[in-house]
């Protein structure tokens, strides 16, 4: 075929590396063009027709191809990502480890300042950041939501996003986490969850617990890592307001990352 070269080629069949669906799309595209400016040679329609038909197995392949490549390529990206992100109040993407956290009173953020990024970043470090998605909890961590009544949504929150990791990425190993009025959430989120997903949390690590002492409904208390600094009057009995041992826990995160590491698969 003189005008093989010039002929354009989508690069959606060239990508395949299939020689004879590109040649099978060339003829194909002659015979359309061949329709539309008819030769100098008259050629029979029916001729023509019967010829694009016998092309068709070779295109269907070609689409065939094109579809598979563009559903793998997608499964990649996502293996590639393996993030379990927020969207919509969903989470998505799944991930061997989902860590949830719920930061202290008045910190930053939704994983906070103390505790939330040293251990995220310790987990990441010790077990891949390839395999551990973090999700901190959204909600006001006001002063007001450690007295009673006072209608905290992190307990809440905390449950469905450990829910909604359990159904959506039934694979994953749940671990949750929490400091100061973040562990009380904690506590009470574990109490909302339904028996299945209770158990795909693997571990729990709380620092700095105002209900320090206080078991975790359903999770063994092998797999609960609680850390009370001795400064720390918040998780001491009686319980204050805090200290300089309460704003310690940072120097705990490689700690806690070992004993989760020890608790997943």
């Amino acid at each position: 075929m003189s005008h093989l070269a010039a002929r354009h080629v989508p690069s959606t069949l060239t990508s395949f590396h299939s020689q004879a669906a590109v040649r099978a799309a060339v003829r194909a595209a002659d015979l359309v063009d061949s329709l539309a400016s008819p030769p100098q040679a008259e050629v029979p329609a029916a001729d023509l027709v019967d010829s694009l038909a016998s092309q068709a197995p070779d295109l269907e392949v070609a689409a065939a191809q094109q579809m598979t490549y563009k559903v793998e390529h997608a499964k990649v990206q996502i293996r590639e990502r393996l993030i379990v992100g927020l969207e919509h109040g969903r989470l998505t993407f799944e991930s061997d480890v989902t860590f949830i956290f719920a930061r202290g009173t008045s910190e930053p953020g939704n994983v906070g300042s103390v505790v939330g990024p040293p251990l995220i970043n310790a987990l990441k470090q010790q077990i891949g950041a390839d395999r551990v998605a973090a999700q901190g909890v959204n909600y006001p961590a006001s002063t007001s939501g450690n007295f009673p009544g006072s209608n905290n949504p992190g307990p809440k929150n905390m449950a469905d996003f450990a829910s909604q990791a359990a159904t959506k990425c039934p694979n994953t190993q749940i671990v949750l986490g929490g400091y100061s009025q973040g562990a009380t959430v904690t506590h009470n989120a574990v109490s909302q969850l339904a028996a299945n997903v209770v158990s795909k949390v693997k571990a729990i690590t709380v620092f700095g617990d105002p209900l320090n002492g206080q078991a975790f409904k359903g999770v063994p208390t092998s797999n609960v890592k609680n850390y009370c600094a001795s400064g720390d009057s918040v998780c001491r009995t009686p319980t204050g307001t805090g200290g300089n041992g309460h704003l310690s826990y940072g120097g705990n995160a490689n700690d806690a990352a070992t004993f989760i590491k020890g608790r997943i698969q």
